[in-house]
């Protein structure tokens, strides 16, 4: 039971990953893709899980899914651009998983800034001398980090630093950003803002019409 079973599931695309429990971490053992369209339910997507990478849920420790939409207590979630929506209550049994978790795709894109792979992240935007989240301190910068994504839609979370005993800890929050109401400035902008109403029949536009 040393391996852990991972699922990006967006609007799209569907991405199913293997990691291995290693002494030095988590390693990336194998990853494959296919469209979200072929997927009709939670079933379905387990069994492509399955069939993807060559091997049984029931010998995986856990499976954690990202879902690019609304979750309710951790194992039901929909997406916000695609019909699927996703139970695992009733179909853990069926393949033998003993934990599993779902939640948004945004937390999952958070907390990867903790990771060695988010320390390589390129700074576009605020002082360029804040570090890294997993590099700063308690005497340092306390500001939140904000994680974004165009996608199928406008992907969006936080990282919220918060001191507990004197630690410092960092929490995931999901944000449907891609679902405001989009902020136009300036007269080109609202130019372009009464076309796309227009064209997309819409009385409002949304990051989601305008971004992605």
């Amino acid at each position: 039971m040393n391996m852990l079973a991972t699922i990006d599931l967006g609007g799209t695309h569907c991405r199913f990953a293997r990691f291995a429990v290693t002494a030095r971490g988590l390693a990336l053992d194998a990853v494959e893709t296919c469209p979200t369209a072929r997927l009709q339910d939670g079933s379905a997507v387990l069994a492509q899980w399955e069939s993807c990478l060559h091997a049984p849920l029931s010998q995986v420790a856990a499976l954690v899914m990202g879902v690019a939409g609304p979750v309710q207590d951790g194992l039901r979630a929909r997406l916000s651009n695609a019909p699927l929506r996703i139970d695992l209550n009733t179909v853990m049994p069926q393949f033998g998983l003993r934990r599993a978790r779902v939640v948004n795709d945004f937390v999952c894109e958070a907390c990867a800034c903790l990771t060695p792979v988010g320390e390589m992240s390129r700074h576009l935007l605020g002082p360029a001398d804040i570090p890294c989240p997993s590099h700063r301190s308690p005497e340092g910068a306390l500001a939140p980090v904000a994680v974004l994504g165009a996608g199928t839609g406008l992907g969006s979370g936080w990282l919220v630093p918060q001191m507990d005993n004197g630690r410092l800890r960092w929490s995931p929050l999901p944000s449907e950003a891609g679902h405001q109401a989009f902020a136009f400035l300036g007269r080109e902008e609202e130019e372009f803002a009464a076309f796309a109403r227009e064209r997309l029949e819409r009385p409002l536009l949304r990051p989601d019409d305008v971004v992605t």
